[in-house]
């Protein structure tokens, strides 16, 4: 799995602004703090989602192949998390700043330093579509 830095600073990007995001909806009255947080679950699965793209490309990074799609292109706009995460969505945690905090700590020089196993179970299931 390969990265351009481009990608991983979109990413990085996205879980900070969903991050900031949640903030600001805490504090709004319950009603559009239940509304946002809908949109906010939507987005956090589309997260998952785009990272676990990256497990299922089967090209390396020494393939210079135009064709590959980054991060924030359409095609991966596209992609309906519901569809990509499968049976494996009971698998995606809840949606906390604590979560949040852990994906954002991927991008840290440790990676996955926490024992969380919702990730590492989707981790599994990502890379095993690698060889599908």
């Amino acid at each position: 799995m390969y990265f351009e830095d481009l990608e991983l600073s979109q990413l990085l990007q996205y879980a900070f602004d969903l991050k900031s995001r949640m903030e600001v909806s805490d504090k709004k009255s319950e009603e559009a703090k239940e509304r946002d947080y809908r949109r906010h679950r939507f987005d956090f699965e589309s997260l998952i989602t785009r990272f676990g793209l990256k497990f299922k490309d089967k090209e390396s990074k020494n393939t210079k192949d135009q064709s590959r799609t980054s991060v924030g292109s359409n095609v991966d706009a596209e992609i309906d998390p519901e569809e990509f995460l499968d049976k494996y969505k009971v698998m995606v945690p809840d949606l906390t700043k604590e979560n949040i905090n852990v994906f954002i700590g991927l991008f840290d020089g440790i990676g996955l330093s926490v024992v969380n196993f919702n990730y590492l179970a989707l981790f599994r299931h990502f890379h095993s579509m690698k060889y599908r």
